[in-house]
């Protein structure tokens, strides 16, 4: 290795192993992940990708995610306006996530606008940065970590293109209010994530993690 490459991996964002199950946490569900990548770089142009259908098995018969009856959901209402980004009465934007798909959306566009404290505040679950601190990592190194491997998020995303819906992924319940939306068959081939964890914390889904 390169005295030059090694600066460059010693710069990449290192985290902790995914979270697993503490008593009285908020935590109820063990990734499956032996280590977080390393292998991300932190990209200033985002590639758009194309919804992944050809070749996925069964992309022609299922018609819904399997499993997963959501609770504690608010419908839209008058106040949102069927909007997932809206404006406070004091101009800050509100990003409203009644679904994955929402979730997902909010992920990509906090991350290519460079609007971390929004990423943070309004995307991060309350049960992810509580892990990270736990286990002395910060929410900003998370996101700076995302940022670096925007482009396999991008992959993965577009493999799911219609997030709990989508014909190629398979919804399921983990534990209270918390999911897994996750590829399957060739969708899953080829690419660095295959698995998004989402929360439900105030009847909005919220990221726990991604592996």
């Amino acid at each position: 290795m390169t005295q030059q490459s090694a600066t460059a991996s010693s710069r990449r964002t290192r985290l902790p192993r995914a979270p697993t199950v503490r008593a009285g946490a908020i935590l109820a569900v063990a990734l499956a992940l032996g280590a977080v990548p390393t292998g991300c770089e932190r990209e200033s142009k985002v590639t758009k990708y194309r919804p992944f259908f050809t070749g996925v098995a069964g992309a022609q018969t299922q018609t819904g995610p399997i499993g997963a009856a959501r609770d504690d959901i608010k419908p839209f209402d008058a106040v949102t306006d069927g909007k997932i980004v809206q404006e406070s009465p004091t101009g800050e934007k509100v990003l409203v996530s009644r679904s994955v798909s929402h979730l997902m959306s909010h992920i990509q566009n906090t991350l290519d606008d460079e609007e971390d404290i929004i990423l943070i505040e309004q995307v991060f679950s309350d049960a992810l940065k509580e892990y990270l601190k736990g286990e002395g990592y910060t929410p900003e190194q998370y996101a700076e970590y995302l940022h670096e491997c925007r482009r396999d998020l991008g992959l993965m995303f577009a493999r799911m293109p219609f997030g709990e819906r989508s014909p190629s992924a398979v919804f399921q319940k983990t534990a209270k209010k918390q999911y897994c939306l996750k590829l399957t068959g060739q969708a899953a081939r080829g690419v660095r994530f295959t698995r998004l964890w989402v929360i439900l914390e105030g009847g909005q889904f919220k990221l726990l993690w991604i592996s």
